[in-house]
């Protein structure tokens, strides 16, 4: 088994894709022999032996589920990694097709030399074969009509555009409604729980919904549905070039529908399929399109995936091998009984795996490259939205699974870490998309660091914090979006004189960057304020530490948005050398000179960026009352829950 390990991942290190697909087969094989390994009884399969052997000493029907999981997962991504290589290969063997010598001969002549010489070439020695069939009893051509036609059925695929997105739209706004309904219910009278197809707590499948849960589900399908509407514009205006309906739609909904199932999973299994559902449709959704840059940074993004996949799946195994469960209430109340060193093996492997899935530095380099070369409402959704299902995981890791293993001095110093080399690289980048990205990796070290203070107050300002920035970070991509469409390029040294050109999209661009910049009054102020405040009460030369790179960070955010504000939108066409030399550093940034062309924007294109800026500073203005619930999720979740009481939450459904 440690031999299949470290051979696929040596093999999924390659350049090759092939090599990295042999290698995501290794590793899939060794995850499987793991799941046999630490799940079966001494000595016995884990699977049905056909009766031979006593029921009393067989193992559960968990293992197997967790092995056949990995097996179609395994199938299913080798099936995508094959049509990847494909299209790869279609690329390579592309080429530029040089005009011969006639072809220039031909392109030469003049309008009356080719229809001399065309008609030169028709003519037939022959003077029985003619083309004129006045006459004839038969002709040797005949005109269909309409009629002719009725016995004919098309049954060629049709996209019904409408139709997808009537049922997209409608599928979010229900899930915003019914989670709006849920989180008014539970913060009211606490949480929900629900077994599934009946199987007793803890045996089976549990939907868990807390305040935390329904929070975080309100707000997804608040992004999802913004962004749904923006890509319904940006697909009408250049005719599903970026986002084909036959794949884009069903892939956004499935990824939706994996980020609620993990937010609302009550069972590390259950969770870890929520992160398979919605990492295969970001696969799809990552590489549309299929040009070169995308398979490219495509592929980093998948293989990183898979190797957090396999190390999410093999803390699970070792973790019902030690414990006997995967239901997350039932593994806190076991987790006392292990000695704190295996402990400690389990909590770093969930960390490890989660961490990588959050992009916490130094585990974060696949972010910066892989989401700028996607669609515009792709990099939107991924960067708002997938990292924070990693922190959310760890929230509940950290808050729930393992109390009494303190591991909150290693996550300090990776927050601060994360904080401050992500912003440095924000900070060297001159396009806007990477400057996001990295201001992304950055933002992850707040919530970290909110996590590794572990009090109740930290967690509640945690929670605001997420809630700020999955808005906010959705929304600075999607104006960048727009400006891509409006300038042309997403470069600050090409882009320039937007503010004259374009006025509504400066204000689009500059109300969320002051926001994520911590500028008082907005959200960003508050929930870094919240989170310094809860640093403040422990008040430890650490956290003093840790508040001092808090509010360096800020201030280079803040920066590194203002200068791309500054460059792109106050600059005027005609560079003086002044501004010349003084934006020279930037020229070696990676996509410095990148352009594309400029295209329309649609009216609801604008008008879902626009509304997403009405709720960023609607967290702002309500920042008292969203305060509160994240402070009292914050409460619940670290006062914790029992066996007892999850039972006695669901039997009351």
């Amino acid at each position: 088994m440690a031999v299949l390990f470290a051979c696929g991942v040596y093999a999924m290190l390659e350049r090759s894709l092939t090599r990295v697909l042999i290698g995501f087969l290794l590793l899939g094989n060794a995850a499987n022999l793991l799941l046999l390994i630490v799940m079966g009884q001494p000595r016995i399969a884990p699977f049905y032996d056909g009766g031979t052997t006593d029921a009393t000493d067989m193992s559960d029907a968990l293992p197997q589920a967790l092995a056949l999981t990995a097996i179609v997962i395994t199938f299913g991504i080798s099936a995508f990694l094959l049509a990847l290589i494909y299209r790869s290969w279609q690329l390579g063997q592309a080429d530029t097709v040089v005009d011969d010598a006639e072809d220039v001969a031909i392109r030469e002549r003049t309008a009356s030399e080719a229809e001399d010489a065309m008609d030169e070439e028709s003519r037939s020695d022959d003077d029985d074969v003619t083309t004129d069939f006045v006459g004839d009893v038969v002709s040797p051509i005949r005109v269909l009509h309409q009629g002719d036609l009725s016995h004919l059925v098309d049954d060629a695929p049709v996209d019904r555009v409408a139709t997808q997105i009537v049922v997209s739209v409608a599928s979010l706004a229900t899930v915003l409604v019914l989670g709006a309904i849920l989180l008014v219910a539970v913060d009211t009278t606490g949480p929900i729980a629900v077994a599934i197809a009946g199987w007793d707590i803890p045996l089976g499948i549990v939907l868990y919904v807390d305040v935390l849960a329904a929070l975080l589900v309100v707000v997804t399908a608040i992004v999802l549905l913004a962004v749904l509407l923006f890509s319904i514009g940006q697909g009408a205006a250049d005719n599903d070039e970026d986002t084909p309906v036959s794949i884009f739609y069903p892939a956004y909904l499935i990824l939706g529908a994996g980020i609620f199932n993990a937010f609302i999973a009550g069972d590390l299994f259950n969770l870890y399929v929520g992160f398979e559902i919605l990492l295969v449709a970001s696969y799809v959704l990552i590489t549309l399109g299929s040009t070169e840059s995308r398979i490219r940074t495509g592929v980093v993004y998948i293989v990183v995936s898979l190797v957090s996949s396999i190390l999410f799946l093999a803390a699970i195994a070792m973790v019902y091998g030690a414990l006997g469960t995967v239901n997350m209430v039932q593994i806190s109340e076991r987790m006392a009984q292990l000695p704190q060193d295996v402990q400690t093996i389990l909590h770093l492997m969930l960390l490890l795996a989660f961490a990588i899935k959050a992009a916490v530095f130094p585990l974060s380099f696949w972010l910066p490259d892989s989401y700028p070369t996607a669609p515009a409402p792709v990099t939107a959704v991924f960067a708002g939205l997938l990292t924070k299902v990693g922190v959310y995981a760890i929230i509940r890791t950290e808050t729930q699974l393992f109390v009494a293993n303190d591991l909150n001095f290693l996550l300090m110093m990776v927050a601060l870490a994360t904080m401050i080399v992500g912003i440095l690289g924000a900070v060297a980048q001159a396009e806007l998309k990477r400057i996001l990205s990295f201001t992304l990796v950055s933002h992850i070290g707040y919530m970290i660091f909110g996590l590794a203070i572990n009090t109740p107050l930290a967690v509640g300002a945690t929670i605001y914090y997420i809630v700020h920035h999955i808005i906010v970070q959705t929304t600075l991509f999607l104006a960048v979006g727009l400006i891509e469409r409006r300038a042309g390029s997403t470069s600050i040294l090409k882009v320039k004189g937007l503010m004259r050109a374009a006025p509504l999209l400066a204000v689009l661009y500059f109300i969320p960057a002051v926001n994520l910049g911590g500028l008082p009054p907005f959200s960003g102020f508050i929930g870094k304020y919240a989170l310094f405040d809860a640093a403040a009460q422990v008040g430890t030369p650490v956290m003093m530490v840790l508040i001092v790179g808090g509010i360096a960070t800020s201030i280079l955010t803040l920066y590194a948005l203002m200068r791309a504000w500054n460059l792109s939108f106050w600059r005027e066409e005609n560079d003086s050398t002044e501004t010349l030399e003084r934006i020279a550093y930037l020229g070696n940034a990676p996509a410095a000179a990148i352009s594309t062309e400029r295209r329309t924007i649609p009216r609801i294109m604008t008008a879902a960026t626009g509304g997403m800026v009405v709720v960023t500073v609607a967290l702002t203005v309500f920042a008292g009352p969203l305060l509160d619930v994240c402070l009292r999720a914050g409460e619940r979740i670290t006062d914790g829950i029992t066996l007892v009481q999850l039972q006695d939450q669901a039997g009351e459904r």
